[in-house]
């Protein structure tokens, strides 16, 4: 963990989710070591869906908060990529 969940980090860039911009201020990042060109690795997605289970649940967020750095900036980013396995 590089930032508290509570504290603002800049990791998400310029861009916009249902109408709200400043990402930034209401957004827990996720970093995956993959450029999204390969398959995610077993152990880094089981790790992924543990993280992401204790988040939801501390902050009350539904599936529909959950997304992708390339569905709130399209064109400028691409991760995770087409390997990503949304339905897991």
């Amino acid at each position: 963990q590089l930032v508290k969940e509570e504290e603002r980090a800049w990791h998400a860039g310029a861009g916009e989710w249902c109408g709200q911009d400043d990402s930034n201020s209401r957004s827990i990042g996720i970093e995956l070591d993959n450029a999204g060109d390969h398959p995610f690795p077993e152990r880094q997605m089981a790790a992924r869906e543990r993280l992401l289970a204790e988040i939801m649940g501390r902050w009350d967020i539904g599936p529909d908060g959950v997304i992708g750095h390339s569905d709130r900036a399209p064109g400028r980013t691409h991760d995770p990529g087409p390997r990503f396995d949304w339905a897991r």
